[in-house]
């Protein structure tokens, strides 16, 4: 077994519980701050998948000296995707506001 492995998924961890605690923390604090771009409300979710993809695509090509910011990333991408975790289930806030999670055709 790699040796690096497991402080990989410690340094992951490590990132993942500050972004959750943080995103839940600002979504709290802050509720009137929305992105908000041609009147689709965007929410971290997305910045979420964004860093998740993109440190999948750092670990496979960017070789060892690249994997511990891909951990990072990694981290950061799923504690911001999990705080959102009820709006994805349930695909919408309110019933008045378009969002980015919502069919357009729809």
């Amino acid at each position: 077994m790699d040796s690096k492995g497991p402080w990989l998924s410690a340094l992951a961890l490590l990132a993942f519980l500050p972004a959750f605690g943080l995103a839940r923390l600002f979504t709290f604090i802050l509720t009137q701050v929305v992105v908000v771009q041609s009147g689709i409300h965007f929410h971290h979710f997305w910045y979420g998948i964004v860093l998740l993809a993109a440190s999948g695509w750092l670990g496979i090509v960017g070789g060892d000296r690249w994997n511990r910011l891909a951990a990072i990333m990694y981290g950061l991408g799923g504690g911001l995707l999990a705080d959102e975790v009820g709006l994805i289930l349930r695909r919408s806030v309110r019933s008045d506001e378009k969002i980015a999670t919502k069919d357009p055709l729809t």
